[in-house]
């Protein structure tokens, strides 16, 4: 699909500018929320060295579990929304692109060149084509063009590609 390979070009640069904003953006409020979770804990450590030895051994291991629970879980939430925001920002870049002149053209182009000049074309919903032959389906919608370079950026919790762009763990 060599007609789409400016395209992928242009989401891919745009994710991963967007996905590096973004990424920063949610690292800086995670470290915040551990800072602020790693006070806390201090906090009860210190309560709970007054308490009691045993008793404040118990609590400790209990409260640090917590936090690291909550932690896990704030890094989460903002990784999660980062994510959507990239995917959310591809679908824009996306659609902005297909609106460009010949753009349209180059997707039908590129449809033809895989099913062949019979297939037949439809408009997609949000922009794009999606095109079918001989039992064969071709998405490509400018939502779905996005989506799959958002997902070759491979960017989640343990995935390599978020050293490349700076998220913390």
């Amino acid at each position: 699909m060599n007609g789409l390979e400016p395209v992928v070009a242009a989401l891919r640069a745009s994710a991963d500018a967007d996905a590096s904003a973004v990424s920063r953006d949610a690292a800086d409020r995670a470290a915040t929320s551990l800072a602020a979770a790693r006070d806390q804990a201090a906090q009860i450590l210190a309560r709970a060295r007054e308490a009691g030895e045993c008793d404040a051994r118990a609590a400790i291991t209990a409260e640090r579990m917590r936090v690291r629970r909550q932690a896990r879980t704030l890094v989460l939430t903002a990784h999660r929304a980062a994510y959507e925001r990239l995917r959310a920002a591809a679908r824009d870049a996306a659609r902005r692109w297909a609106e460009e002149p010949g753009n349209h053209d180059a997707l039908v182009r590129a449809a033809t060149r895989v099913l062949g000049p019979r297939a037949r074309l439809r408009e997609a919903p949000g922009g794009g084509i999606v095109a079918e032959h001989a039992g064969r389906r071709l998405d490509l919608s400018v939502d779905t063009i996005a989506d799959r370079a958002v997902d070759e950026l491979r960017i989640g919790p343990e995935s390599p590609a978020r050293e490349r762009i700076g998220v913390a763990r």
